[in-house]
């Protein structure tokens, strides 16, 4: 399991090198119609559309009475800050994709250096964002179900709900740009992320080697890929859990409360009909008779 990655690059360097002419027809279809175009149009817009929101909110934010001055506009502010992160590593419409790869990718103009700032900003924002979010359930989880209160959170919980999406999201991105972990093969769509770079015309070479005409080395992020992925993706998915845990207690809280007040509520409705009951019981037959004539 752990030589997955390296037995995969030294089968398909075994096979005969595909030719240009025949790597540019094989991808046309795949290039103009499929996933890499598609994908990359609707990547793109929809970091735009995510940028004017996020900043639409920030701004509402700061426009508010409150201002930064609660943990929760705090937060959000941080929840905002990665997701535009986030949205500027997939606005680019491919162009970040290295230029070698256009005859698989749509619209690739950029070079390896574009690459490696897109899958940074990629990870950076995702993951810093996946944990913003697990620190806004977990405040409110201390507000719903613990009753902090605003002094208590904000002195001793805080920050720690920032201080570690921030360093984990850098380290995940720092490592991943170290590594040279941040490619873009083509295989499913034009983001670098964290893949190893070994995409068609590479077939037929040794990791490291470069093909001629090519400027980006077959193999790149080879070395260390699987404890990188591993790693990446288990802290990528600790937030998740945190969030449907926290949601689902404070979900049980909240029914719990709603139910004792529905409880209070039947109660305080029988006890004014028993009430009413009593006092009709005990009234006398003059008595009646005045509320009769008053009615």
């Amino acid at each position: 399991m752990g030589n997955i990655y390296s037995d995969l690059v030294e089968e398909r360097s075994q096979w005969d090198p595909i030719p240009m002419e025949d790597l540019i027809e094989l991808n046309n279809e795949w290039k103009h119609t499929h996933i890499t175009k598609n994908l990359g149009i609707l990547a793109g817009t929809s970091g735009i559309i995510s940028i004017i929101s996020s900043s639409t909110l920030i701004w509402m934010i700061l426009r508010s009475h409150q201002g930064l001055s609660t943990t929760q506009h705090r937060l959000l502010l941080g929840l905002c800050v990665c997701d535009i992160i986030l949205s500027l590593g997939c606005s680019t419409f491919n162009t970040a994709a290295p230029s070698e790869m256009n005859y698989r990718i749509w619209n690739a103009r950029g070079n390896q250096a574009t690459c490696d700032v897109q899958g940074f900003l990629a990870f950076l924002g995702a993951t810093g964002g996946l944990y913003y979010n697990a620190a806004l359930n977990l405040y409110f989880l201390a507000v719903v179900k613990y009753e902090k209160s605003a002094e208590y959170i904000r002195t001793k919980i805080e920050p720690f709900l920032h201080a570690v999406p921030i360093l984990v999201s850098l380290t995940i991105s720092i490592s991943l740009l170290i590594g040279k972990h941040t490619n873009s093969d083509g295989k499913l769509w034009a983001l670098c992320s964290d893949t190893i770079y070994f995409p068609q015309h590479c077939e037929g070479y040794d990791a490291g080697e470069t093909r001629p005409g090519f400027d980006i080395p077959c193999g790149r992020g080879l070395e260390g890929a699987m404890a990188m992925a591993v790693s990446t993706w288990m802290l990528m998915f600790i937030p998740i859990i945190i969030i449907f845990i926290s949601l689902g207690i404070i979900y049980r809280v909240v029914r719990t409360q709603e139910k004792k007040l529905a409880r209070y509520a039947s109660f305080r409705t029988n006890l004014q009909q028993s009430i009413l009951l009593v006092r009709r019981n005990t009234q006398t037959p003059k008595e009646d008779s005045k509320n009769s004539h008053r009615l």
